[in-house]
């Protein structure tokens, strides 16, 4: 394994030799996830650092889209001034959101019943669903905040 040296970033090893990674500043300890250097691994660092890097709005990126809202949200102080573990989470729930296929939808035409539509999968997992419920809440009100016509009745 190559030596990786991050400030305040610490590698400890638990009782059955597993290896994790952890970030300790200010007196809180946040789990970086994943193989260190992987993206997955520095999207956590980043975060824990609290530069987290702003998701760059994709080539071919539809204004309006769901992925643009998501895309506005990650760049937001709303979301900069959320603590890092639920940045952290708030963000891996999103950019999956973004990923998939309906992120190109419209985000000004979601309703209601798209929104029970999509707890309704996560149904099995209710923490899931309260936590994706809990970022497209944010997203939405960030849209309107900001006014942006086609995402938001700003």
């Amino acid at each position: 394994m190559a030596r990786i040296d991050l400030k305040y970033a610490y590698l400890v090893k638990d009782r059955y030799g597993k290896s994790r990674w952890y970030f300790r500043f200010s007196g809180k300890n946040i789990r970086l996830h994943g193989e260190p250097g992987s993206a997955s691994f520095m999207a956590d660092y980043h975060d824990a650092m609290g530069k987290s890097e702003p998701a760059a709005p994709r080539h071919g990126m539809r204004p309006g889209s769901g992925a643009a809202a998501i895309a506005l949200y990650l760049n937001s102080a709303d979301f900069r001034h959320l603590a890092p573990a639920t940045r952290a989470d708030q963000l891996r729930i999103l950019t999956s959101r973004a990923r998939s296929d309906r992120g190109g939808l419209p985000f000004a035409r979601m309703e209601s019943q798209d929104v029970e539509r999509l707890l309704a999968e996560k149904a099995a997992a209710p923490h899931a669903a309260k936590s994706l419920l809990k970022a497209l809440r944010a997203v939405a009100k960030v849209a309107i905040k900001r006014g942006e016509p086609r995402l938001g009745k700003g």
